[in-house]
């Protein structure tokens, strides 16, 4: 079975367009998005107005309208690819976001995908600084719940937005910040020695711990955890940081990198990674990983 798996296209549709061309090349059997559909849900002009007038109702309004559309313009992108697919929202996806997906969306919902067994848990317990305002719009994690969630349902995939902790959520610092629930308990399944390991986790958000690499860690998008393989595609779009309200650029979007993906091949256990990237209308392979 052939995975695409594209992750954190914060409105960046052309790159986002560009990969699931590719991949759509490739015989893909299913696409995977790990989440983050979503980067500006409102705009200063809107910020401006809610300022003058405070009238919270209309800023609500629109800010659901702004998300709504954004998300129908990735689905549709999706749709078009005819290739069957499956998401998690991200950190700065709404929790009606499965208005939009419906049954795409197994977020802490299992499922079949070939015979493997995936289960779906979106979010992250973090906001962008614009973001944090609306966190109680956005989807809610829970650590506990993951754990209990993974420990119930026992998949073969799992598939998240938050990557387990030390495991491809290497910040550009160094810094670690992923979810402890999901190594507990992969660790946990490693002692009980029982052949119930993920064989796959599949997780995006922290963007420097995909394919470029850009962490003192030396963490490129993959890694072995005993017999389960940690996937970070990275961020397929375009990405900044703002200020709340005036969404005047911390760290403006050509300062971060951006344009990567990735395709795993897996029977029975991952036997290949390969990361690409788009950028400047051409894809390249950056690397390729086989397990034996």
């Amino acid at each position: 079975m052939k995975l695409g798996i594209v992750s954190d296209i914060h409105e960046d549709y052309e790159s986002f367009e560009k990969a699931v061309d590719f991949l759509s090349t490739k015989n893909i059997d299913h696409l995977i998005i790990p989440g983050d559909f979503i980067l500006k849900p409102y705009t200063k002009e809107d910020f401006e107005e809610f300022k003058k007038t405070e009238d919270q109702k209309r800023f609500l309004e629109k800010f659901f309208v702004n998300s709504k559309n954004i998300l129908e313009e990735s689905k549709k992108i999706l749709d078009n690819s005819e290739i069957p697919y499956l998401i998690v929202p991200g950190n700065y996806d709404i929790t009606s976001i499965n208005d939009v997906f419906q049954l795409k969306n197994i977020d802490n919902i299992k499922t079949n995908l070939d015979g493997l067994n995936i289960f779906g848990y979106g979010g992250s317990d973090s906001y962008a600084e614009h973001m944090y305002p609306f966190r109680d719009f956005l989807t809610r994690f829970d650590h506990e719940g993951l754990y209990n969630a993974l420990d119930e349902n026992k998949p073969d995939i799992i598939l998240l937005h938050n990557p387990p902790y030390k495991l491809c959520d290497d910040l550009y610092d160094g810094r670690n910040v992923g979810t402890p629930a999901a190594k507990i308990y992969i660790i946990n399944k490693m002692k009980e020695d029982k052949g119930e390991e993920p064989k796959l986790v599949i997780a995006g958000h922290i963007h420097e711990a995909g394919p470029t690499g850009k962490n003192p860690n030396g963490v490129k998008g993959v890694k072995r955890f005993g017999n389960t393989v940690i996937v970070n595609p990275g961020n397929v779009g375009r990405f900044g940081l703002f200020e709340f309200g005036t969404l005047k650029p911390v760290i403006p979007m050509d300062k971060l990198e951006y344009g990567t993906f990735s395709e795993v091949d897996i029977n029975g256990s991952v036997n290949k990674v390969t990361h690409f990237s788009v950028k400047n209308n051409e894809i390249k392979t950056l690397e390729e990983i086989v397990f034996n």
